[in-house]
């Protein structure tokens, strides 16, 4: 038998071998600290699937686009910015694409439709505008016919007068009515 087996404790009492410079462990209580990290786990990936959640929730017609470049390009600065305008919600013409229970919630309801319409008030009577006919014009007088050439030869020479300078926009004028005349 071995020598070590033959001082063996007795069987109704434990006996514990202390192990020299063995460091104690000591685990620290449970905190919240594992929970805050999930919450801001989550919170990071709603952020980074922000455009997603958007196209989804927006009922975008190129949802399925959107994730993919979400997913595969959100983590670059452009693809980020890019995914996010691309879910943006699509105008055309000042009407915003709504989904059908968006659009629901949006309609109005006819039950209280008139009270949100005041009766409006009779409209102001216009004023009556009518056109009287007036009287026929005069016919032409003679002194209005076609000037004759020597009245053509001396306004020409008036006008190269006036526009060396030599009469002013008054003599000019007076002296082309007497011509006219």
């Amino acid at each position: 038998m071995l020598p070590f087996l033959a001082q063996a404790a007795p069987a109704h009492s434990v006996a514990a071998i202390p192990i020299p410079h063995s460091p104690v462990v000591t685990h620290p209580p449970p905190t919240a600290a594992g929970g805050g990290m999930l919450v801001g786990i989550l919170l990071l990936c709603a952020v980074y699937f922000f455009p997603t959640i958007r196209a989804w929730m927006g009922n975008h017609p190129k949802k399925w686009p959107v994730l993919i470049l979400n997913f595969l390009g959100g983590w670059t600065i452009i693809g980020y910015f890019v995914a996010l305008k691309w879910s943006a919600p699509i105008t055309k013409a000042g009407t915003v694409l709504l989904s059908p229970e968006a659009a629901a919630a949006a309609a109005p309801n006819p039950v209280f439709a008139e009270a949100r319409t005041a009766p409006s008030p009779a409209p102001a009577p216009q004023p009556i505008y009518i056109t009287v006919p007036s009287a026929p014009a005069p016919p032409p007088s003679e002194s209005l016919s076609t000037p004759s050439q020597d009245d053509v030869e001396k306004l020409a020479k008036l006008g190269a007068l006036y526009e060396k300078g030599l009469l002013s926009a008054e003599e000019f004028q007076k002296a082309k009515e007497r011509i006219l005349s």
